[in-house]
Order: C-alpha cells, then structure tokens, then sequence
C-alpha cells in the first residue's frame, strides 16, 4: 500500500511522465500506469490550493483576531470572502485541537478570553425594548437581524411573560 498526497501524486505522475519522454516505456509502470493516470486526473488543485491557503493564511489570522475578542464565524465568512461552511470548519478544526472555545451558537473565543461576549439576539432585542409598542419589522432594521429570527426571540419572551404581544407583529414590555 501506498501513500501520497494530491501534490506529491502530480509531481510523481509528471515525472513519470518525463522519464517515459526521455527513455522510453520502460520507464513507466507498466501496467499500472493507467491507474496512476486515472488518480492523477481526478486531483482537484482548487481544493489543495485552498487547504494552503487555509494552513498558511487564514488559520494564523483566525489565531490573532481571536485573541482580541470573541468572533461569530458568519462575521469572519463575510470579511474574508470565505463560504459559511469553509470558515465553520476552520473554526472547528481549531477547537477540536482546543486553541479556541465555543460561546454560543456561531461564535467563538480564545481559551483563555476572560472578557465581555459577543451580545446575543435575545439580549439587543431586551435592551432596546421599552414600553411603547415596536414591530417586528422596526426590530428587525434596527438590530440588522433577521425578522424570523426577531420574531421567534419575541414569542419566546412572549411565554416567559417579559414582554406582551399588542397586535400582531407588535411587542412591548410588560
């Protein structure tokens, strides 16, 4: 059995490849040349390229701007450009090798971060409430979140008994 990375796999195919060129086919692997081939065509460079890119760049700019304070992963995908899915993996990677800690849903911070956290939804949503009457949809704008999200917050404060529905898509305190 043999081992080898996508790159190291290229770098073998190309030079079988020049020896074939320089000396002959009895320089190839014979019969296992096609299987050599058929690997060598399936490697996405792409995604090498990326897991460089990932080792090299983003996990050591990850590793510094968590240590000033607690980042969600959405906020980091959108800053570098990077799919949610890419960055959440980033993230995970980390904290499975426990450099980094989770705080809450999407959001993470160095182990040893002794500071404020990010504020939550629930928690913008009961300090900007008053007693006047505010939609969901003025919610929603003013926080820069989610209505279906600002709405499910309220009708979880709702059954708590924190705030009352006015009307339909209305809120205030109690």
């Amino acid at each position: 059995m043999l081992y080898i990375h996508a790159e190291g796999l290229l770098k073998f195919n190309n030079y079988i490849k020049e020896m074939v060129g320089s000396y002959g086919h009895i320089c190839d692997l014979w019969h296992k040349q096609k299987a050599l081939e058929k690997w060598a065509n399936r490697i996405d460079m792409g995604w090498t390229s990326n897991l460089r890119i990932s080792k090299t760049y983003l996990i050591p700019l990850l590793k510094s701007e968590i240590e000033k304070s607690p980042i969600k992963v959405s906020e980091f995908a959108k800053k570098y450009n990077l799919s949610y899915i890419r960055a959440y993996k980033l993230f995970f990677r980390l904290k499975q090798r426990r450099l980094i800690k989770k705080i809450g849903i999407g959001i993470f911070s160095s182990v040893n971060h002794k500071g404020p956290l990010i504020e939550s939804l629930a928690d913008k949503i009961k300090r900007k409430l008053s007693t006047e009457a505010i939609s969901v949809k003025e919610f929603s704008r003013h926080l820069n979140a989610n209505p279906k999200s600002v709405s499910t917050q309220l009708s979880i404060f709702t059954r708590k008994g924190i705030v009352i529905r006015i009307q339909r898509g209305c809120y205030a305190l109690v």
